[in-house]
């Protein structure tokens, strides 16, 4: 489980998400991110809003292949979330 914490992007219509918290065991635990990661796209397109990243996230999850590109320092990298 991941809290993430909004925070404006260079773009007013899209925002990016800073990963809070990771619980361990969890998915993205086991994906690999990390507190301070930046969620900047998920499924291939930024979110505009926290509740539309929590809906692109379901939706992905239940397709089988959550993706997302995460900012980790100067580092960008492509996260696949396991599956449960």
């Amino acid at each position: 489980m991941v809290e993430p914490d909004t925070a404006a992007d260079s773009r007013a219509e899209a925002r990016t998400f800073q990963v809070v918290r990771v619980v361990e065991g969890s998915p993205a635990h086991r994906a690999g991110l990390a507190p301070e990661d930046v969620i900047v796209r998920i499924g291939g397109e930024p979110a505009s809003s926290l509740t539309e990243f929590r809906i692109r996230l379901g939706r992905l999850i239940r397709r089988g292949r959550p993706e997302m590109q995460v900012v980790r320092g100067d580092t960008t990298l492509v996260v696949i979330l396991p599956r449960q």
